[in-house]
């Protein structure tokens, strides 16, 4: 087997210049999802990152993270066969390496080329001792498919976590839309059917799926708004809709789609104005929905089931595997999706912190989260903030 290289990028000068790798990584048969593409990586950079400089070329984001990507090369040729995007931050009052870009990304990975088994596991434990080497509490591998090679890897060397899950609309088994229809609970086609008819009896209803940056930045204004107001309502605070770069950040994703994910938005309109936005990126043939948003103004005519319901019939149309809806369950997910796919977190303490932390978020958090959900709204409300920050801060965008 032939010797490994590995280095840590652990500056912004550094991550820049490993564009070049990623594109090796794809041409040689590597396929990151959306949140392990270059152009994501770069956006996070850009937007979610101060400019603020120390001496030790250390730059700071909102979050006080710095990156540390690990990357693993042949060390004959110096190909990359591995990069693994973490950054380090702070979390409960502890040093945290965690998946790069979160608390904004939806699932975590590598980036890694297909190779045999025996390799694979050789770069993975050359990667991992790179990581022990960061100055952090623990490791934090969470949203981690769980039927994914490296979530079945780790679960054997760290304290598995808090479970999620991503729910998924699959096509797979369904020869066209038709097909897919007729899947579906007589009742369910007929609601679904209903509420569009419904609508187009009251004005001019009109869906389409833009690919134009200056188009998808001005629904991504229009649903931002929209969430931001529904947030407030609620009593959320500190969610990254609310954060002031956070819609540059998504506005700069589909400004080149020169990565593996192509990112879109699909716009319900009534009478002439936006009426639902879905916004998401097509890669390795599946639509992940990143952030999908409606004018509460519309809530009779169901704006956001409708545009769901017809984003589905485009994805099919399109040739696409599945509609994604990403991680963190709610009960509009479970309604419409007919798989589920199980995302696991796994920990691995470098300290006596960091054991405290595996041991909250293993055995403790779900006793918690249990009693939270006994409390009135009222009492819930206030609280949800920092029971979001003690979950990391996995972001809920749909």
């Amino acid at each position: 087997m032939p010797e490994l290289l590995v280095e840590v990028a652990d500056t912004i000068r550094s991550v820049e210049r490993l564009r070049a790798d990623w594109t090796a990584l794809i041409a040689a048969g590597a396929r990151p999802g959306p949140f392990q593409d270059w152009p994501w990586i770069r956006a996070w950079i850009d937007h979610a990152v101060d400019e603020e400089d120390t001496s030790a070329d250390r730059r700071k984001t909102k979050r006080s993270l710095h990156p540390w990507f690990v990357i693993v090369r042949e060390r004959e040729t110096a190909s990359p066969l591995m990069i693994c995007p973490m950054q380090l931050d702070r979390h409960i009052g502890l040093k945290r390496l965690t998946w790069f870009s979160v608390p904004a990304l939806q699932e975590g990975g590598i980036i890694a080329v297909p190779m045999p088994e025996e390799k694979r596991q050789a770069a993975l434990e050359a990667a991992l001792a790179a990581m022990k080497q960061a100055p952090a509490d623990f490791l934090d591998f969470r949203l981690m498919a769980q039927d994914g090679p490296v979530a079945s890897w780790l679960a054997s060397r760290c304290r598995k976590g808090m479970d999620n899950a991503a729910y998924l609309v699959d096509f797979s088994e369904f020869s066209d839309w038709r097909a897919f229809e007729l899947s579906l609970k007589s009742s369910a086609r007929r609601s679904r059917k209903k509420r569009l008819n419904r609508m187009r009896k009251a004005g001019e209803v009109r869906f389409i799926v833009h690919e134009d940056p200056r188009e998808i930045a001005r629904l991504l204004d229009v649903a931002l708004g929209w969430k931001r107001q529904w947030l407030k309502e609620r009593g959320v605070e500190d969610a990254l809709p609310e954060r002031p770069w956070f819609a540059a950040f998504l506005k700069a994703l589909p400004e080149t789609n020169t990565g593996n994910a192509r990112w879109v938005i699909a716009e319900l309109s009534f009478n002439g104005r936006p009426a639902a936005v879905d916004f998401g990126a097509i890669a390795n043939g599946v639509f992940h929905a990143y952030l999908s948003a409606y004018d509460e103004g519309l809530r009779t005519h169901s704006p956001g089931k409708i545009a769901l319901w017809l984003m589905l019939q485009w994805c099919m149309e399109q040739g696409l595997s599945a509609y994604d809806m990403l991680a963190n369950p709610a009960p509009y997910k479970e309604d419409w999706a007919n798989r589920t796919r199980p995302l696991d977190q796994y920990i691995l303490p470098l300290s006596m912190g960091g054991r405290a932390y595996a041991l909250w978020a293993s055995r403790l958090r779900d006793v918690a989260a249990q009693c939270y959900h006994t409390l009135p709204e009222n009492v819930r409300a206030p609280l949800s903030g920092y029971l979001r920050r003690l979950r990391g801060g996995v972001a809920k965008n749909g």
